[in-house]
């Protein structure tokens, strides 16, 4: 685990996976930077949001401008940013059946 300030707020951000994958990301382009005695890159946080899954099929989404979904919209909203990631990890044909998304009970 890494820990940040963001220099604009000088608060910590949020130790969750997306903020990972970019802080990953940063610093694998600063090694090739290295490597081509390049400057180095800085790290630059972007909040996107965030969404909370709760029981059944609720959740609430705080997204970017205040946007905000709560109960079946917000699961749908995180049924849809699951998808986006099994798509993004495994083979068209598979994604959404291993997610069971949307709830649907898709034959494997």
């Amino acid at each position: 685990m890494a820990g940040f300030l963001d220099p604009k707020t000088q608060k910590a951000v949020p130790n969750v996976a997306q903020v990972a994958e970019e802080q990953g990301a940063t610093a694998g382009e600063n090694i090739i930077r290295l490597i081509e005695h390049k400057p180095l890159k800085p790290y630059q946080y972007k909040h996107y949001g965030y969404i909370v899954p709760l029981r059944g099929r609720f959740a609430v989404a705080e997204l970017m401008y205040g946007i905000h979904f709560d109960g079946i919209w917000g699961w749908r909203l995180q049924q849809i940013v699951l998808l986006r990631y099994l798509f993004g990890i495994l083979p068209l044909s598979k994604a959404p059946m291993e997610g069971n998304v949307f709830g649907l009970e898709l034959a494997r």
